[in-house]
């Protein structure tokens, strides 16, 4: 499957992959496939409620995401970002999403986040929140009939052509997040997309790649 989908690339896309690229995707493909995973089912992560940042396994990049909502005025702002499994920045993004409730909030990152990620061309995806809320409802026997029409249209993400794996993280492993959605202005509601880390978020993304190497 890994050398067909490359081989896909280098036809219809023009592109291709280093070794490590290729052997990487294979690995990914395999690890799936020998586990008889059928289905993402999001569960609930153990880690400690202070732990940092956790990477996931080779071959599955990691999205975060984050909701927040100014109590006094309402408004909801968003963001989140992709990194590969050993730390290193694909992509963030931010927006203001108008006023909503604090359960909306997370839904528009989880949502915007995939679609990002899908756009991407990812195949394997951990998507890491720190609302146990939302994993709740996506858990739930009947998720189908919610009757929040956000949850339908990231459960159609699902069904596409790649895997995701949707796990709790605490606060304290989701701190990269939470930092994309204070760049958000209250002026636009344009999507504001980092193909590069702004520089006032070195720190924060230093600092999980710190506590990996511990």
């Amino acid at each position: 499957m890994a050398a067909w989908k490359n081989r896909n690339d280098a036809v219809f896309a023009a592109s291709s992959a280093s070794v490590e690229s290729v052997l990487s995707r294979g690995i990914a493909w395999a690890q799936y496939y020998y586990d008889g995973w059928l289905v993402p089912t999001p569960v609930v992560n153990s880690s400690l409620a202070f732990a940092p940042w956790s990477n996931p396994e080779l071959g599955w990049p990691c999205l975060n995401v984050d909701g927040a909502i100014s109590l006094n005025i309402g408004k909801v702002k968003i963001g989140g970002l992709l990194r590969d499994n050993v730390g290193n920045f694909l992509f963030g993004f931010s927006k203001f999403i108008g006023c909503a409730n604090s359960l909306q909030a997370e839904l528009w990152s989880l949502y915007i986040g995939l679609q990002l990620a899908w756009d991407y061309g990812v195949e394997f995806l951990q998507v890491q929140t720190d609302c146990k809320q939302v994993l709740q409802l996506l858990q739930h026997p009947h998720v189908e009939s919610c009757s929040i029409s956000l949850m339908h249209s990231i459960r159609q993400f699902w069904k596409r052509a790649w895997f995701v794996d949707l796990i709790w993280t605490p606060r304290s492993g989701n701190k990269a997040a939470d930092a994309f959605t204070r760049l958000v202005t209250y002026s636009s509601f344009d999507l504001s997309f980092f193909s590069s880390p702004p520089a006032t978020l070195y720190d924060v993304l230093s600092a999980d790649n710190l506590a990996l190497s511990l």
